[in-house]
């Protein structure tokens, strides 16, 4: 292992101690930490080391709810609720990496960066995850954003609100985010999505156009808006 690789690994595995008691388990070797909110709910922070020694992190929640709506509508295993690079998690809305090489000083910065920002805004995000139906209601209101930092919703969240809750919720979810994200009105109609009564979900016509045909499918309408 190069010695800086090496160095970004052993940064990452420092911060076990202190992500252990949030309740999170350390795998593969110290760059995964995971833990269960609840027998639903599972959420994770990975550490990746890329070829420039640059250590990212990344986010993702999935849960058993949402895994079970697929399989049984679609036959898709995927259980992901969210999954995001940790710097659009936070009101800095950007790409957020740590390029510490060999430097004690860097390393330093870095671990006190990320736990700042762990227990600012991750964790409390979190924690929200407890409480599914007022999160989800939250969620609709942002207009398919996981975050008040972020308005804008990138790919529609339909599975997570079909899966805890009403079509009639998954039409005001789809209604608020395209009005909020007119370009995807513009891809729904380019592709003819809403004439469509079979759809091919291995295939994806332009980005996010699997959720709107699983939205589709199970009866909402995506040409809502004018």
């Amino acid at each position: 292992m190069r010695p800086e690789r090496e160095f970004a690994v052993t940064a990452c595995k420092e911060l076990e101690e202190k992500l252990s008691i949030y309740g999170f388990k350390t795998l593969s070797k110290g760059l995964l930490f995971k833990r269960k909110l609840n027998c639903d709910i599972t959420q994770e922070i990975a550490f990746q080391i890329n070829s420039y020694f640059d250590i990212i992190v990344h986010i993702s929640i999935s849960s058993e709810t949402v895994k079970r709506w697929n399989k049984d509508n679609f036959e898709d295993e995927s259980g992901i609720m969210v999954t995001n690079q940790l710097g659009y998690l936070t009101p800095l809305q950007n790409w957020k990496t740590w390029n510490i090489m060999k430097s004690e000083i860097a390393k330093k910065q870095f671990k006190e960066e990320f736990l700042y920002q762990i227990e600012e805004y991750i964790l409390p995000f979190f924690e929200k995850f407890n409480n599914i139906n007022l999160l989800i209601e939250e969620l609709i209101e942002n207009n398919g954003s996981w975050t008040n930092y972020d308005k804008r919703g990138q790919v529609l969240p339909i599975e997570t609100v079909l899966s805890y809750k009403t079509v009639e919720d998954g039409q005001r979810l789809l209604n608020n985010f395209l009005k909020e994200n007119v370009a995807y009105l513009k891809q729904i109609r380019k592709h003819k999505l809403h004439e469509m009564i079979e759809f091919d979900f291995k295939y994806s016509e332009f980005f996010g156009a699997v959720e709107f045909k699983k939205a589709s499918q199970k009866g909402l309408t995506i040409n809502e808006i004018s």
